[in-house]
């Protein structure tokens, strides 16, 4: 399969394409409710999470397949990952608003310590990874990885998390 400068390009067209559309379509969901939840829930977080790491299991079992015809299917993943991307991220600001109202300074500090921490870990991974095999193995390690992690989330957190005030962060 051919990787060209242009693809590159669709693929990250579709990504942002894909963001975009859902972020219209949460905002305008979002702004008809009266109220928000009674019990925010961590389950539409984790659940955006793990489609996107399947989207990226996805794409790595298209890459092998050295079937020039998976670039279509490439290209839905790619849109795919940016329409659960944007459900994750509104989903964890929701969540974090519910669930850490009174700490919500040290609850978003503490997350984007994470986040940056995987920022820095990531491309060295990633470096090492295509550099002994190949893109489809890399997308295939980052997929596993990443459903393994919001597994072990999913099994080892409260789906119905109390209030701050009662659950210190």
């Amino acid at each position: 399969m051919d990787y060209s400068p242009a693809l590159l390009g669709i693929l990250i067209g579709a990504s942002g394409s894909g963001n975009i559309l859902a972020s219209i379509y949460i905002s305008k969901r979002a702004t008809r409710a009266t109220r928000i939840q009674t019990g925010e829930s961590i389950k539409p977080m984790l659940n955006s999470g793990i489609c996107t790491a399947a989207c990226f299991l996805l794409i790595g079992l298209l890459m092998g397949t050295g079937n020039d015809n998976a670039q279509i299917l490439i290209v839905t993943s790619f849109m795919a990952i940016g329409i659960f991307s944007a459900a994750f991220s509104i989903s964890t600001n929701r969540f974090l608003f519910w669930a850490f109202a009174n700490r919500i300074g040290s609850a978003t500090a503490k997350l984007q310590a994470v986040q940056n921490a995987s920022m820095l870990a990531a491309p060295l991974l990633g470096a090492f990874i295509i550099d002994h095999t190949s893109p489809g193995i890399l997308f295939i390690s980052a997929g596993a990885i990443a459903i393994i992690a919001f597994v072990f989330i999913y099994a080892h957190s409260s789906i119905q998390l109390r209030h701050s005030d009662t659950k210190p962060i």
